[in-house]
């Protein structure tokens, strides 16, 4: 039986209400830019009336404590309360498994001029004038090769800024807490592990 092909044919038709023209960019920005001006006013506006405070900012954060003598006289017992604010705030900074290991907290002290100064006299380095002179904390490679290639870019760098290298000097580390000694700071077994050389670099 033979039978003739069929043609289905299909119109659309198109709502043009639905077709609505693109927004301008320039009115946008335009738009954009008065808004955020009008929320600069009005935080200028609210800064003078009531100052820069603002309780909607206040949040929880890491812990800081101060300690200094009124009068500039310098002590160890300074050093000594500031290690015990440290240590009463252990709990705002972060303590893996290895107790030893935290976030790098610490204490910021003055230069201690008359310690740099016995420590480089080992070395027969003089050191400047109190306040002529800056000490760099260093971490170096542990691999000799790479360490002193970086020895020697550093010291590049500080004679092309027309300074001079005074020495370097070895940080005394320990890793086990029963052999703490003075002036050793202690170190957790996880961090050894990972740890870099660390050295000071003097610099006149």
């Amino acid at each position: 039986m033979n039978s003739k092909p069929t043609f289905l044919s299909a119109t659309a038709t198109v709502d043009k209400r639905a077709i609505l023209p693109l927004p301008d960019s320039r009115n946008i920005h335009e738009e954009c830019a008065v808004e955020h001006k009008n929320d600069i006013e009005a935080e200028i506006q609210h800064a003078q009336q009531y100052g820069l405070y603002d309780p909607s900012n206040e949040h929880d954060a890491c812990g800081i404590g101060f300690i200094a003598h009124i009068k500039g006289h310098k002590s160890h017992s300074i050093v000594k309360q500031g290690l015990l604010i440290l240590k009463n705030l252990a709990h705002r900074g972060a303590v893996g498994a290895d107790k030893l290991m935290g976030d790098g907290a610490g204490i910021l002290i003055q230069l201690p001029d008359q310690y740099y100064r016995e420590e480089m006299a080992k070395q027969d380095v003089e050191l400047p004038p109190p306040e002529e002179y800056g000490v760099g904390m260093i971490f170096l490679p542990k691999a000799n090769t790479s360490r002193i290639a970086c020895e020697q870019e550093i010291e590049r760098v500080v004679r092309a800024e027309g300074q001079v290298v005074l020495g370097w000097r070895n940080v005394p580390r320990v890793f086990r807490p029963f052999d703490v000694g003075p002036y050793h700071c202690l170190q957790g077994f996880t961090a050894g592990r990972s740890s870099r050389r660390l050295l000071q670099r003097f610099t006149g």
